[in-house]
């Protein structure tokens, strides 16, 4: 039997503050959506910015050390694999949706833009 790999890493903007959902049974899993863009360009000439929306979630103790840091608007990269699911919505119609399954969270801090000392002192 050949083998396969699910593996997913993706680098992106958090849209949410990652919220943490406990079980009755002791379940502990962490869910926030993380936004990621490519820029094309249209044969018109014109450039499109493209967002996507992706749905993470963590399991365990894991998502423990990581759901402090997951706040809105912080760049994170996730590496997970992709896991499909099957819900009933309030109308009882069959939803499927993707998930990323996160194993690992890494928050990336961004450099400030440095600051043009020549200017601030013209300004002064």
């Amino acid at each position: 039997m050949k083998t396969t790999l699910n593996k997913v890493e993706l680098t992106g903007y958090a849209g949410m503050n990652a919220e943490m959902f406990i079980f009755e049974n002791g379940n502990i899993v962490m869910k926030f959506k993380l936004a990621t863009h490519e820029n094309f360009q249209r044969s018109t000439g014109e450039w499109v910015k493209q967002t996507y929306w992706h749905n993470i979630i963590m399991w365990a103790k894991d998502s423990m050390h990581a759901l402090p840091m997951v706040k809105k608007g912080s760049k994170v990269q996730v590496e997970g694999k992709l896991i499909p699911r099957t819900y009933v919505d309030k109308e009882y119609n069959t939803r499927y949706v993707y998930e990323v399954q996160a194993f690992k969270i890494v928050l990336l801090v961004e450099e400030e833009e440095p600051v043009n000392a020549t200017e601030e002192l013209i300004a002064e």
